[in-house]
Formats: C-alpha cells, structure tokens, sequence
C-alpha cells in the first residue's frame, strides 16, 4: 500500500508538472503573438534645456529641434547631442540637404550650418523675420519672410547656396507656410488665402487666386494639385493647371495641423478632437472618427496605422482601415509638433523639452 501511495503521489507531481508545463508553453506562445503586434519599445529619451518652438524635423543621420530663446539642437538618431547654436530662430523649421542644415531666423538671418559641427558656413540678412523655407533641388534655396513682426505684408526669396540673394517678390500678406515647387514654378499661399505663383528663374508672379479665408498650414501638392485647410476649418482641393477648386468640405471646429496625404485620401484632425478621412479626388467624407485629445498637429499613416498626436501628450495608433485601437503612448508634455517615422522608428518631442525614439511593431 506504501508504495502504491508513493506511485500516485509520483505521478499526480508529474502530472501537475506537466499541466505547468502546458500552461506555460501557451502563454509563452501567446506573449509571443503579441509581441508580433506588440507595443513601442522606448530606445532613448532625451531632456533639452527649455521648452521647444514649434520647430522639428530630421536629415540623414541628425536630429534638429529648436528649443527655447531659438537654441538650434542637433542630435543623432543614436541621441547623441551633437552641437548647440544660439540663433533667434522663432518660426522657421531646419532643413537639411546634403551635407548643410539651412534655418532662419526671427532677426532676418537666414544661416548655413555644417551638419556635423553646427559651423555656420555663411548668412545673410533679409527684410523681415523667416517663417519658412523649401529646398526642392540643389539649384536653390527659397525662403518666406515677414516685413516685420507685425508687418501686413511678406517677402518670397530665392538664392542660391552660397548664399546669394538671386530674386525677392513682395506679397500683398506675410506667407506662413510652407512653399511648394512645380515644375518651373514656386506655390505659395499667404495668411489672407492668396494663392501666388511666381517664376522659378526670375521671381515674376505668373497669377495669382484668392480665397479669402485664414491659412497658417502648409499645403499639400500631389501631381497638379494642392491641397490646403484653412483656420476656419475649411479644406481645398485645387488644381494649379486650370486654376479651378475642385472641391472644398468644412469640418466642425477650426484646424491648426497640416494635411497628411496617403493613397488618394486626406487625414485631418480638428480642435474638436475629431479626424477625417476625405476622399483626394472628391472631397468626400470616407471616415469621422472622436478620439480623446485636442489635435494640434498633424496626423501621420504607415504600414496600415493612423498615428495621432494630440496635444495632451498621447499618441494614440489606430489600425487603418477599420480604425481600432492598436496602443496609446503617453508622454511627459504636450505634442504641438509633427512625428517623425523612419525606418520602423518614431522620433517625437513635446513642447516641454522631452524628445523620445521609440521602435515600433
């Protein structure tokens, strides 16, 4: 009888091992299939000394943010702080090209910078403050300036990169976003609703189209046509070959982020914590959707996500196209800036001065 107990008090102890065994080798396999969807992994995360400008962006191998009093930072994508230079750079967003970041600054400087050292290798002064500035090719350099902080009017400036002013064009109101180029030509829309199009080579206005609404936001160009919001929550499509709006669609609140064009559709979010889907060709509303937080940049799709960053300091990732809920990032401050996804990466900074790199799924 003693060793009958003994043998099924054996097997009832490997049989409970093997039970554990089993238990765990199915949960192994389900951590496994999450991870496969799985949530970011934070790689580095980074203290700047201030708050951020509304100004981030990425070249090559370097980060360049600019933080308070426009302090120009540069970091590598390891998040190694490369160099710092003391610009004034209010409004103006770097850009990088080739081996030189170009910037301007408040003051009316415009710089180039040695991506490696932050040497500056020239600058030159132009009439009013920088917003904005485009490289489309290594042919030139254009920028938009403000005659003055609280100037009504605004500059389009083209030089070359050793920094020589080739042409300048005064427009009737300050441009604020961003330039675009097509073809032979620069597409520029001032904060009233003008839209200009001025000659590449020599800077003469070939026509112009007013709308008559608030812009602040850069457009977007696809093909012939640009697309555009306006402060009032008014979106265009218009075709810059025969000058026509091909549709416009108003959403429920203001909107102060740019457009993100994927796959002939728009994505939009609102003051009013909404997104919207719109169709490119039409303007039709393809999907509307509530999320959690204030909108305050811009939205960004990838690989069959919806990034959204709100301004509360969450980024929220939906699942495109049935728009579920994936995972929610919550950071130390406020996103007033677009993310930057490279390479299965995500580089975002919050206004509070924290820059993050996450890998994601």
């Amino acid at each position: 009888m003693v060793g009958g107990s003994a043998k099924t008090s054996l097997s009832l102890f490997f049989g409970t091992i093997f039970s554990l065994a089993c238990i765990f080798f199915i949960l192994l396999l389900l951590s496994c299939s999450d991870s496969e969807e799985g949530l970011p992994e934070l790689i580095w995360e980074r203290r700047l000394a201030g708050d951020v400008a509304h100004s981030f962006s990425a070249h090559g191998d370097h980060l360049f943010v600019v933080a308070q009093h426009g302090r120009l930072h540069a970091y590598t994508v390891g998040g190694r702080s490369r160099w710092v230079q003391d610009l004034h750079i209010d409004f103006c967003s770097p850009v990088g090209y080739g081996e030189h970041v170009y910037v301007g600054s408040e003051e009316g400087w415009l710089y180039q910078l040695d991506t490696l050292n932050g040497r500056i290798d020239w600058q030159l002064k132009v009439h009013g403050g920088v917003y904005g500035l485009i490289l489309p090719s290594g042919d030139g350099l254009f920028a938009t300036a403000q005659d003055g902080v609280m100037g009504r009017r605004g500059y389009v400036y083209a030089l070359d990169l050793e920094g020589e002013e080739i042409w300048s064009y005064r427009t009737r109101s300050p441009i604020k976003s961003s330039l675009l180029s097509w073809k032979d030509v620069i597409i520029g829309i001032d904060v009233s609703g003008r839209v200009y199009a001025l000659d590449k080579e020599g800077g003469s206005l070939l026509w112009e189209k007013s709308f008559g609404v608030a812009v602040h936001q850069d457009p977007i160009l696809v093909g012939d046509r640009i697309f555009f919001s306006s402060d009032g929550g008014l979106v265009y499509g218009f075709s810059l070959d025969s000058r026509e709006i091909l549709w416009h669609y108003k959403t429920k609140d203001n909107i102060s982020a740019p457009l993100f064009h994927f796959r002939d559709s728009l994505y939009i979010g609102d003051w009013n914590s909404e997104i919207y889907i719109l169709s490119a060709l039409t303007g039709d509303l393809l999907h509307n959707q509530r999320i959690s937080g204030w909108i305050n940049t811009g939205l960004c799709v990838d690989e069959g996500r919806l990034y959204i960053p709100n301004y509360h300091g969450f980024l929220e990732v939906l699942s495109v196209p049935d728009f579920s809920a994936l995972w929610e990032i919550g950071l130390s401050g406020d996103i007033d800036m677009p993310i930057i996804l490279r390479k299965k990466y995500l580089y975002l900074c919050t206004v509070q001065g924290m820059l993050y790199k996450f890998r994601v799924p």
